[in-house]
């Protein structure tokens, strides 16, 4: 069997799930109230409009939260910088790379290293250097 690589912890995907889950709510009822002629059907959904308003509301706060607490987890990650990353934006991301031709996907070396925090092979390898 393969060995399974945890993207994400529990936390995230419980932020997650909280920010899908409480958009889904915003924009059905939101529709509901902004379209009530041809969408009002949708706040029966949640059993009317009175509790349509609440869940609207209440929704609107958990997903401010669960936005919050999903750039704060991620956006440290994203704002990382390596030297690998001033070499993929020197050749645009691939398109000015010697592999251009297949939209800048190398297609010598795509292996990883299960376990590795290095991607092995995947960003070196597309910018000539063999690994």
């Amino acid at each position: 069997m393969a060995k399974m690589i945890q993207k994400s912890t529990a936390f995230e995907r419980i932020v997650h799930w909280l920010l899908a889950l409480s958009c889904l709510a915003l924009l059905l009822t939101g529709l509901g109230f902004l379209y009530k002629d041809s969408l009002g059907w949708l706040n029966t959904l949640f059993g009317g409009v009175h509790a349509a308003r609440l869940v609207h509301n209440w929704g609107g706060i958990v997903f401010a939260v669960s936005l919050v607490l999903s750039l704060g987890t991620w956006v440290p990650e994203c704002l990382k910088w390596s030297s690998d990353d001033s070499k993929w934006l020197g050749m645009a991301g691939g398109y000015l790379s010697e592999n251009s031709g297949n939209n800048g996907v190398c297609q010598r070396h795509t292996h990883q290293r299960i376990g590795s925090d290095n991607l092995a092979g995947y960003p070196h390898s597309c910018m000539g250097a063999d690994s």
